[in-house]
């Protein structure tokens, strides 16, 4: 069994990568594992708005529809500066918010989430991008793909929590 403080820190990391690979689901997953684990009066109002029964759903709604504009051609690479930018401060905010709602260090959250949603804007990237070269599948297929995986890691994080 996993320490609270190893826990914490893959949920972070976790919710950090969705977050560079696509951005709306890491708030949409952070919403759910907050409504799942609500937090006292003290709370600070945010967290005890996104974990809000009705807001983790609306999030939920909210994330579908960045599933189907990957796969569209004209949209831009998630490595433009702006691109990078959005996914960093997903990551960032959601390792925040999920340390927060546990009383610990929200700097380390924002750090590891942060971080982690850098590392896997890229590494998805280039991956994404070697295998359709490499292996001549479809770059929407292999978008699917990877919305697949953001969903398991997803029910994963909500199951383990």
């Amino acid at each position: 069994m996993l320490s609270s403080n190893t826990k914490d820190f893959l949920q972070a990391a976790i919710i950090g990568g969705m977050a560079g690979s696509r951005t709306s689901s890491a708030p949409a997953v952070t919403s759910i594992l907050l409504s799942k684990n609500p937090t006292k009066a003290f709370a600070p109002k945010l967290i005890r708005f996104l974990g809000n029964q009705s807001v983790s759903q609306v999030m939920q709604l909210m994330a579908i529809p960045e599933l189907i504009i990957d796969k569209v051609p004209t949209v831009g690479d998630r490595i433009t500066p702006m691109g990078v930018a959005c996914r960093m401060v997903s990551g960032t905010l959601c390792g925040a918010l999920l340390y927060r709602s546990r009383n610990q260090d929200v700097v380390k959250g924002m750090l590891i989430g942060g971080l982690a949603a850098l590392v896997s804007t890229y590494a998805l990237f280039y991956t994404r991008k070697k295998l359709a070269e490499k292996t001549q599948i479809p770059d929407a297929l292999l978008g699917t793909a990877e919305d697949a995986i953001v969903v398991a890691g997803g029910k994963w994080l909500v199951n383990s929590a």
